[in-house]
């Protein structure tokens, strides 16, 4: 029991005030204690906070991660992205199939209804591209630029599914304000077995699609690189040559 005397001028005498000491076991910083038992709740509230703040900026860092790999008008992978992508997936010995895509007249679509119509047909092109690599069992699509893409898939595609894509790409495109307008693209496709092969495959694939280009549209489907050192381009890649609709053009 601890004693406290103090004068209190308006009394005669003394008033002695009593304050019981620390409880039994509690020590003599019992009451300092009691005082961070109730603070505890605090703590773990502003800690809960904290996590909180963390997972809500890690989730922002990777929206902005993602936003900064993919292209914003067709949602699909961005030149860097894809190419680390693709040099992932040819790390395997699975046979892959690459492909690049171009679309046809697209400088007249942006001339003669704007840009903003140029968009549509790309986001368009895009989301074409999505769903075809769904049907095949997984791709990885991108976006090279301008009108431009690029797909490697997870197995060997066969002709038809070329055919397939040709195809779904050169359905009409419904433009606002314009109705529908149709669209084309050239295609062309080779196979890829080795991760030191991807460049060169891409070279393939990217005369065959020039190939089909001057031919006036479709895919052209290009035998796979021979091994060795490859130039940047093949312009004298062997092709098998089919149209939109899957015939042979006119020699």
């Amino acid at each position: 029991m601890t004693s406290i005397t103090c004068e209190d001028l308006s009394s005669p005498g003394p008033i002695r005030l009593t304050h019981p000491g620390p409880r039994p076991g509690s020590g003599p910083l019992g009451e300092a204690s009691l005082s961070k038992s109730a603070l505890l709740p605090l703590v773990a509230a502003g800690v809960l906070s904290a996590i909180a703040g963390w997972l809500g900026h890690a989730a922002s860092t990777r929206r902005s991660l993602n936003a900064a790999r993919c292209d914003p008008v067709t949602g699909l992978l961005g030149r860097a992205a894809w190419s680390v992508e693709a040099s992932r997936m040819v790390r395997g010995r699975e046979a892959r199939t690459v492909g690049l895509i171009d679309l046809d007249r697209f400088k007249h679509v942006n001339d003669t209804y704007g840009h903003a119509a140029g968009d549509e047909l790309l986001a368009a092109t895009g989301a074409r591209m999505r769903s075809w690599a769904d049907r095949v069992g997984g791709a990885a699509c991108g976006r090279l630029g301008g009108d431009e893409f690029a797909v490697i898939t997870c197995r060997r595609v066969t002709e038809g599914e070329t055919a397939e894509l040709a195809a779904m790409i050169a359905e009409p495109v419904a433009l606002p304000g314009f109705g529908h307008i149709s669209t084309t693209a050239s295609v062309g496709i080779t196979v890829c077995t080795g991760r030191n092969r991807l460049p060169a495959a891409l070279g393939t694939a990217d005369a065959a699609m020039y190939q089909a280009k001057r031919d006036g549209g479709g895919y052209r489907v290009a035998s796979a690189a021979r091994r060795g050192p490859q130039p940047a381009l093949a312009p004298r890649a062997r092709t098998r040559d089919r149209g939109p609709s899957g015939s042979r053009p006119a020699p």
